[in-house]
């Protein structure tokens, strides 16, 4: 029974080892906070978890990346302790890499790219929203 849940756990992890040791460079990515658009993804040493987001998702070569520090409307609550000011976090992510993936799997994918920094604590809360290009 659970034979093909493993299948599918591997397979999801064979995908994203191949996306994290892929020679080219993300293309079309683009970056936005609070809806202010950026032409690069906003790489800044001061936020290092909104930076490791940034620079972890693209190797999903996403045609569209929103990443949005959701920590504001958090501040004060006992998950509200992440690394500095930075720990409630949504994401948006439109990728070719999700095609043929349930919603589920297409979340395990980011789970698993996010993995350092979601076990370590620094990201307590993730909204995701992850699609394909033809659903958008």
């Amino acid at each position: 029974r659970n034979n093909g849940f493993v299948s599918m756990l591997a397979k999801i992890k064979d995908q994203v080892n191949a996306l994290q040791h892929a020679d080219e460079e993300p293309q079309g990515t683009a970056s936005f906070e609070n809806g202010q658009a950026a032409d690069e993804p906003a790489i800044d040493p001061s936020r290092p978890v909104y930076s490791a987001i940034i620079r972890k998702l693209n190797v999903l070569k996403p045609m569209r990346l929103d990443v949005m520090d959701n920590f504001a409307a958090h501040a004060g609550h006992a998950g509200s302790r992440g690394l500095g000011d930075e720990s409630h976090f949504a994401v948006s992510v439109v990728s070719e890499a999700f095609e043929g993936l349930f919603i589920v799997q297409r979340h395990r994918v980011i789970y698993t790219l996010l993995n350092e920094e979601m076990s370590s604590g620094h990201i307590h809360a993730l909204q995701i929203e992850a699609k394909t290009p033809f659903q958008v």
